[in-house]
C-alpha cells in the first residue's frame, strides 16, 4: 500500500492524475495558412553518360513557399491531444543560377502527432511521410555546358524522366491555442504555430553515398536521389483556426 501511495504521488507530479479526462473527447477541425523555408535538392544526372547536368552532382538550395494545413485535434485530456494532419507545400522551387536550371514541385506531408498542452501553449511531435511530385525542370534556351552540349528547353531529349518520390519524415510543432469564447462558450481556437519537418532518410542516403567504398554503391545512392526533388528540412510560421465540432462541457 505504501508503494502504491508513493507511485500515485509521483504520477500526480507529472500532471497525470489531476488532469481532467473528458468523458467524450473534444474534437476540433482546423485550417492553417502560412509560409515556410525549405532546404532541398533536385539534382539532374544522366546515368547513360554518367554526367551531372547541374553545376554540381548534388546542388543544395534554400527557398520559400506558401503552405497550408488541414488537421483534426482529438483531445482526450486537458493536456493531451492526438492530431492527424495534412500539410501541402505549394510550388516549392530550387534554382541553380550557375547553369540556369530551375525545378518546381509540390510536397504533401501526412503526420500523426502527439500534442501536449500547458495552458495556451503546446508542443507536438510525431512521424509522417511526404509525397513529392515529379519536379518540372526549366532551363535557359540554348544553354551550353561543355560536358553535356546544348541542353535547350526540353530535358526529354536527354532521356531524363523526373520521378515522384516518398520520404519518411519527423515533425516538430509548437505554438499557442487562443480560445475564442463569445458568450463565455468556447467555440474554437485561433492557432499560431511554428512547424518543422525533417526527412532523416535523405541525410542517411547522402552520408552513405559520400562514404561509399565502391563506385557501384555510390551510383546506387545517386540513383535513389537524382532526377527527383527531396525536401530535407522545412520550417515555417502558420496562423489558423480550429473549430470545436463537439463540446465536452
Amino acid at each position: 500500500m505504501k508503494n502504491r501511495s508513493i507511485l500515485s504521488f509521483l504520477l500526480s507530479l507529472l500532471f497525470i492524475l489531476p488532469a481532467r479526462a473528458y468523458d467524450i473527447p473534444e474534437v476540433s477541425v482546423g485550417l492553417r495558412l502560412g509560409g515556410d523555408a525549405h532546404f532541398s535538392m533536385a539534382p539532374l544526372f544522366d546515368f547513360d553518360t554518367a554526367v551531372s547536368i547541374s553545376n554540381a552532382i548534388y546542388p543544395f538550395g534554400v527557398s520559400g513557399n506558401f503552405a497550408l494545413s488541414v488537421l483534426t485535434d482529438i483531445k482526450t485530456r486537458e493536456w493531451f491531444a492526438f492530431t492527424p494532419e495534412i500539410t501541402m507545400g505549394v510550388a516549392r522551387s530550387l534554382v541553380d543560377k550557375d547553369v540556369g536550371i530551375q525545378a518546381n514541385w509540390h510536397d504533401i506531408n501526412f503526420d500523426i502527432l502527439a500534442k501536449f498542452f500547458v495552458s495556451y501553449w503546446y508542443f507536438a511531435a510525431g512521424p509522417g511521410f511526404s509525397i513529392i511530385t515529379p519536379p518540372a525542370y526549366h532551363t535557359k534556351k540554348n544553354y551550353l555546358n561543355s560536358n553535356v552540349g546544348e541542353l535547350g528547353d526540353n530535358l526529354k531529349l536527354l532521356g531524363l524522366k523526373p520521378k515522384m518520390t516518398t520520404r519518411f519524415t519527423v515533425t516538430l510543432d509548437t505554438g499557442a491555442y487562443i480560445p475564442v469564447t463569445p458568450n463565455k462558450d468556447t467555440i474554437g481556437y485561433i492557432t499560431i504555430s511554428w512547424r518543422t519537418v525533417i526527412a532523416p532518410m535523405v541525410f542517411e542516403k547522402l552520408y552513405f553515398m559520400s562514404t561509399a567504398k565502391s563506385n557501384e554503391i555510390e551510383m546506387h545512392y545517386m540513383d535513389r536521389l537524382s532526377n527527383r526533388a527531396s525536401t530535407m528540412i522545412s520550417t515555417g510560421l502558420f496562423v489558423g483556426f480550429n473549430y470545436i465540432v463537439n463540446n465536452h462541457y
